[in-house]
């Protein structure tokens, strides 16, 4: 009767989603075997397949096998992103791959495996194994049989316990600038087949410079065969190319010497950029190519106005807007579709005016305004009965394109932040008028006035609370409108305007002193919210509420406090998407970070683990113990909770491979009922967002 049961749960558990991988925050899990029905625990693995994370709801594990050790993954995770397919057959207990016309099958506890109908003995004679961790069971292989039947390279990472999965290595010997082509392409020469993997750091709200970076791995920089030119120069194995080409100021390449075996592109820009990368395999060239694309699609309640947002990699995005009865449609034009690419997507709204919206890579065809060659994402925007047209007004923001459903909410209003101590607001007129200012110094709040008729705005209030205005409140009275403008309390204030205040427009600066003259100007922090997107990390056992929006919460309330104190900050992600594990402690490396943090919460098979604790790498090169004792202790006197002590894990790679202190804050248990409860609430993560600033200055000083 106990093998029924557990024949059902496998069938039940095959078909499960991934909920998330906090494998690589501990040292050993527990996995049941379905032949014995045994528990036992084993330790995990990271898995890197092709430069970035495979995130498994069952973790790959180290399998000892007749005192042997051998390195077991989840079959299905590894195979699909590789584009294969498995079935599974539950009265056989057999798993069977299909990929590029092979066909493996693999029984549950044989040592033999078929490969296109020839028995093949697995490596080592390890058979496959069906696993289950909390309740999830998957099929297990030994990732040797996969790296020789998918002619793959792999690397084991003993200092962090990470299988790096690759394509088979090769060599990287030259470079041509493609600048005549409608989309600029830089070409990278190489011996074969290669992978690469691309991420940007810096933006115009973060006075970093923006960078694009790329990698390549498991290939080998070949200097001997890059000849040193005036616009070219090799410094420490480096090769530094001085283009000033496609808004690229230079693009340096080097290889890198870490866990990974890889080749390093950065590209210095002029302004935020977008990429494409492919690999054209007529010429064996892998292939950089200089279009926009749009990377995210959502909506978001803004200034009293239902608002599609289309998130691009380019600053001000080139974007066609057309009508069609109660239909928007919005053309990305030069740009390549990077969400759901392939699709057509629709997602239903209904509500703010918003029946739904529609994203695909538009098919160029002759009934279309576009030449062949042009690349468009068309977005359309379905309104509901109550609204027209007429009714939406569309614009762009830096590298995102707005459309309202409700007009323009500011029009001839705009509020900015130029720098982490700076903003300006501009209110421009339709024609010359007066207007009046006046500074409420007890309640620290401007007011300025006008005649209505010199402008069209809503009226609203403005939530800005960003270290320089509070707020900013839009009202009418009488003729007139007003605007009270409150201030940061060491914020001071500028007319840029014309002095008699007649004029066609209101121009006013914002300076925070505090910050301007703050002695942290120069220390910069990376912050870390742990997982996101395709990883939700650890969930609550009763509210479900997910790890990844818990630490975003946090690791923002940590960057708006350093920033009110002077600090520069980067918060690795801002929203709701994956960072690759190996791309956070590198970008905190490319930044030349002063400080690294990140920020989880924990979760454990027994309801009753909870606690505070604060992780390290031990580094005889940085004082990453001193700094993760003072956050404890912070933690701890905040959060009043179980002190589950300052712990020393050498394998975490966010710990191991940042080049300045580091640590990992654990703030609690989601699987905890009493801890689930606190973490939930804002009060709490602002304790701990509290404790975390304090400890940050603290150890500092």
């Amino acid at each position: 009767m106990k093998k029924a049961i557990l024949v059902f749960v496998v069938l039940i558990m095959l078909s499960s989603v991934a909920y998330g991988n906090k494998f690589s925050e501990i040292d050993s899990v527990e996995l049941m075997d379905s032949k014995t029905n045994t528990i036992n625990t084993y330790q995990p693995i990271n898995l890197i397949l092709k430069g970035k994370d495979v995130i498994t709801d069952v973790p790959g594990i180290l399998y000892d096998l007749d005192g042997e050790t051998r390195t077991l993954v989840p079959v299905r995770f590894i195979i699909e992103e590789l584009g294969a397919s498995v079935n599974w057959e539950q009265s056989t207990q057999t798993a069977t791959i299909t990929h590029n016309g092979k066909s493996i099958t693999l029984t549950i506890d044989e040592k033999y495996a078929y490969v296109n109908g020839n028995k093949t003995e697995l490596p080592s004679g390890v058979p496959a194994k069906l696993m289950s961790y909390d309740d999830t069971w998957r099929t297990m292989v030994p990732i040797r049989f996969i790296s020789e039947n998918f002619n793959l390279d792999i690397d084991w990472l003993g200092d962090t316990k990470s299988v790096a999965i690759n394509s088979l290595e090769q060599d990287l010997t030259g470079i041509d600038f493609k600048y005549k082509l409608k989309f600029p392409e830089i070409r990278l020469k190489t011996t074969g087949y290669v992978d690469i993997n691309d991420y940007s750091v810096g933006g115009s709200n973060t006075g970093i410079e923006d960078k694009m970076i790329f990698s390549i791995p498991n290939v080998t920089l070949v200097n001997s065969a890059f000849e040193e030119s005036i616009f070219l120069k090799k410094e420490n194995g480096m090769i530094n190319y001085d283009i000033s080409l496609f808004g690229i100021k230079n693009l340096i390449m080097s290889q890198e010497q870490g866990d990974i075996k890889s080749i390093t592109i950065e590209m210095n820009l002029n302004k935020k950029k977008g990429f494409n990368t492919f690999y054209d395999q007529k010429t064996n060239e892998l292939v950089i190519q200089l279009i926009n694309s749009v990377d995210k699609v959502y909506t978001d309640d803004l200034y009293n106005s239902k608002a599609l947002i289309i998130e691009t990699q380019e600053d001000q995005p080139a974007f066609d807007y057309n009508q069609k009865e109660n239909q928007i449609i919005i053309d990305v034009v030069n740009s390549n579709l990077k969400v759901n690419p392939g699709d057509k997507t629709t997602v239903s709204i209904n509500s703010g005016g918003i029946l739904d919206y529609t994203y695909y890579q538009l098919n160029i065809s002759s009934d279309t305004p576009y030449e062949s060659d042009d690349k468009v994402t068309r977005i359309e925007m379905n309104l509901t009965s109550d609204k027209s047209v007429d009714d939406v007004y569309v614009e762009e923001i830096d590298n995102k394109i707005y459309a309202y459903v409700s007009g323009n909410p500011l029009k001839g209003f705009e509020y900015a932040k130029t720098t982490n101590a700076d903003s300006l607001l501009d209110i421009q007129f339709k024609e010359n008028g007066k207007y009046n200012l006046s500074f409420d110094e007890k309640n620290n709040i401007l007011e300025v006035s006008f005649l209505r008729d010199l402008v069209d705005i809503d009226e609203l209030n403005l939530d800005i609370d960003d270290q320089i205005v509070k707020a900013i409140g839009i009202s009418k009275s009488l003729d007139q409108y007003v605007i009270k403008i409150a201030l940061e309390g060491p914020v001071s204030f500028k007319e840029e305007s014309d002095s008699n205040r007649n004029t066609d427009s209101i121009n006013l600066a914002f300076k925070n002193i505090e910050i301007m003259n703050s002695k942290y100007t120069d220390r910069l922090i990376v912050i870390d919210p742990g997982h996101g997107g395709k990883d939700p990390g650890a969930v609550g056992t009763n509210t479900k509420t997910k790890e990844s929006d818990l630490v975003l919460k946090v690791g923002l309330m940590l960057q708006k406090q350093l920033e009110a104190k002077g600090f520069r900050t980067y918060i690795t992600r801002d929203d709701d998407r994956y960072v690759d594990l190996y791309q956070r402690p590198n970008i905190a490396n490319k930044l030349g970070a002063d400080l690294f943090v990140s920020i989880h919460i924990n979760a454990f098979s027994r309801a009753s683990a909870q606690g505070i604790e604060v992780l390290y790498s031990e580094d005889p090169t940085r004082d990453n113990y001193g700094f993760a004792r003072i956050m404890q202790d912070y933690l701890l006197s905040y959060l009043n909770r179980v002190d589950r002590g300052v712990v020393n894990r050498p394998r975490l790679v966010v710990l191991k491979n940042t080049m300045m202190p580091a640590v990992l804050a654990e703030l609690g248990f989601l699987t905890n009922p009493e801890e689930e409860q606190l973490l939930i609430r804002d009060e709490y993560l602002e304790k701990a967002s509290n404790a975390m600033y304090k400890s940050i200055i603290d150890y500092l000083n």
